[in-house]
């Protein structure tokens, strides 16, 4: 399957999403997965290509509008394409866009399970977004919540996040209550490199 690449990494690049990465992928299994979903709020209900398919149709930007102007509320949202094994691996967004505050959210879900290099994956994918988020998109203040100490304290050693706040026993997860951990990431503090 051929990959429309949006912004190149050394051992991923991101790729623009299409119907066929729904239709001919196992993209909509990850969030049946268990363990993947474990650090979300997904896997309550089975997934299925149909529904993939909707949500894809529903809310991921259409490969014609990722070079316009976005001046609405829909997520950036990207594929990961692993450049050593060729493979789909991953999905990654910006989304809640404020213009005035210049800030916006970022998310991940990797098939963790499949990939040897899993934690260069994530770090070179969160990197190239995070970089066009503040350097083409001018956005001056990136945030994250999880419910996962383990995921706070990864984002905020890997990529400078700070932890600006905990809600305690917030989220429901699994049948218990978890504190959610609410991070951010100014620019101006930002390692480029």
């Amino acid at each position: 399957m051929k990959y429309d690449t949006f912004l190149h990494g050394k051992i991923v690049d991101l790729i623009v999403l299409e119907l066929k990465h729904v239709k001919k992928t196992n993209w909509y299994k990850w969030l049946n997965n268990q363990k993947l979903t474990r650090f979300t709020k997904q896997g309550y209900f089975p997934n299925t290509k149909e529904k993939q398919v909707k949500y894809f149709l529903d809310n991921v930007q259409k490969k014609k509008d990722l070079n316009k102007k976005i001046d609405d509320d829909k997520k950036l949202q990207l594929g990961i394409f692993d450049k050593k094994t060729k493979n789909f691996v991953g999905v990654i967004s910006l989304f809640r866009f404020d213009y005035f505050a210049k800030c916006c959210e970022i998310s991940i879900l990797i098939d963790f399970e499949n990939l040897t290099d899993s934690i260069k994956i994530y770090k070179e994918a969160q990197d190239l977004l995070i970089n066009h988020a503040f350097l083409k998109m001018n956005f001056r203040r990136i945030q994250t919540t999880t419910f996962s100490k383990e995921l706070s304290d990864l984002a905020i050693r890997l990529f400078g996040f700070k932890l600006e706040g905990i809600q305690k026993e917030r989220e429901y997860v699994n049948g218990k209550y978890h504190d959610l951990y609410l991070l951010g990431l100014l620019r101006k503090y930002y390692d480029f490199d």
